[in-house]
């Protein structure tokens, strides 16, 4: 097996620097190309938040807060709307409810698959080595 030290020796100085630069124009354009080609949500993911009112702050036993859907919380508009300052509502009766996945759409769907399709990779990969 031969060795790349020999050949990097013999390298004239101009040459090792046309191959480290090239190869760094490469690894700079690979970088580029993920970035560009890379999913739309790769940066950020936006939640959707609720101020939902809680009539009985501490009391006891865990409840559950939804922004949507069977059973979920009565949800004020602003703090500052009148309807809130009519309510009479303090800190203590605000609770911010936040609901995760969003609302189905065809990313969510083309995510389960692509999540479906790695879960089974890894498995063949894992139990057939």
């Amino acid at each position: 097996m031969a060795s790349t030290a020999p050949i990097l020796e013999s390298m004239s100085t101009r040459k090792l620097c046309y191959v480290v630069g090239g190869l760094s124009l490469v690894w700079a354009g690979c970088l580029l190309a993920g970035a560009v080609v890379s999913p739309k949500p790769n940066s950020s993911m936006q939640v959707s938040g609720t101020k939902c009112v809680d009539r009985t702050p501490g009391a006891a036993g865990d409840r559950w807060f939804y922004p949507r859907g069977r059973g979920k919380c009565q949800s004020i508009p602003d703090f500052d709307s009148q309807e809130t300052l009519d309510m009479g509502l303090t800190a203590d009766n605000i609770v911010f409810a936040f609901h995760l996945p969003h609302k189905r759409e065809k990313a969510q769907l083309e995510y389960r698959s692509v999540s479906g399709t790695t879960l089974l990779r890894w498995l063949v990969f894992f139990f057939y080595l």
